[in-house]
């Protein structure tokens, strides 16, 4: 059992400081465990579902382990995680894989289609400040942004803001802005100095079948432009 690490040096301690949010709806709550109430509203929904997971995945390799059922119901998964070369929280392994790799080679073996938008592309996919000064006349949702971005340790708000999660999402709704490889993807869980690695064989080393669509790049006008827009376009 690994130790629960959060990031609370990139995203402050709420996960997202920076902005004054109005108090939760706890009466919105289920009672229900995060993976119990996954598994009820796939099962309930008449098309298959697409998973995003922009943080570590245990809840997803959780769900697979204890309603393998599921799989049936689910069309993709995306993921924001992982790396094609360096880290940023190992010297090879990225935050949302390194904390879990357990969890995430369990979901890279499920058999489901995956996409990864892993650390190096979202290194390309920048808000710089000048875009941050429009993002924060686009409304009560640039408004907010503008404030989380000035907390948000994930670059710099002065020479530029990497938007790693949001990568994912982008691939979801307009894929046709990344360039994309369909690869083998494993994970490193034992290594002495690689746990959490992912190992994404663009050369095909291993001689293993793909079993993910891996993003290597992106056009950053165009993430630009279509970050703005779905920000401008938000209620």
């Amino acid at each position: 059992m690994r130790e629960v690490v959060d990031a609370s040096d990139i995203h402050g301690s709420t996960g997202m400081d920076g902005y004054d949010f109005p108090a939760a709806a706890e009466h919105l709550l289920t009672g229900r465990h995060a993976v119990e109430e996954m598994y009820h509203t796939i099962m309930a929904s008449e098309e298959k579902m697409t998973l995003v997971g922009i943080g570590p995945l245990t809840n997803f390799a959780l769900l697979f382990s204890t309603y393998p059922a599921v799989k049936e119901k689910i069309a993709e998964i995306v993921i924001m995680g992982g790396s094609t070369g360096r880290g940023n929280k190992g010297v090879l392994s990225e935050f949302n894989i390194a904390v879990d790799p357990e969890a995430a080679k369990i979901v890279f073996e499920a058999g489901l289609p995956i996409a990864v938008a892993p650390l190096d592309v979202g290194w390309k996919a920048l808000v710089l400040p000048e875009d941050s000064e429009i993002i924060k006349t686009l409304g009560k949702t640039g408004d907010m942004m503008y404030q989380l971005f000035k907390k948000y340790r994930g670059g710099s708000f002065t020479t530029g803001l990497k938007m790693y999660d949001a990568c994912a999402v982008a691939y979801l709704l307009e894929p046709e802005m990344f360039t994309i490889a369909e690869t083998f993807v494993g994970i490193e869980t034992t290594g002495e100095y690689t746990a959490g690695a992912t190992i994404v064989d663009l050369k095909g080393y291993l001689g293993k079948p793909a079993n993910a669509n891996v993003c290597i790049d992106v056009d950053e006008a165009r993430f630009k432009a279509w970050m703005l827009k779905r920000i401008k376009n938000c209620i």
